[in-house]
């Protein structure tokens, strides 16, 4: 949608739940690389995006909640 168009907007995930959620019956290995991308080929429509300020954790920060 529109809603955030020209804004940034701040995105925080926890990678281990995310991982459990796709592959219930597995460990994650161990990372080797991570990748950051936008999709909109299905919508049949041009965008552009950013990344800016990507920071990984190995305990949640404090005053954050997991989407």
């Amino acid at each position: 949608g529109n809603a955030n168009v020209n804004t940034w907007v701040p995105e925080v995930r926890n990678l281990y739940q995310d991982y459990k959620r796709i592959y219930p019956n597995e460990e994650p290995g161990q990372i080797v690389r991570i990748y950051l991308m936008a999709d909109s080929d299905n919508t049949r429509d041009r965008v552009t995006g950013s990344f800016a300020d990507v920071v990984f954790h190995k305990h949640k920060p404090s005053g954050q909640t997991n989407r």
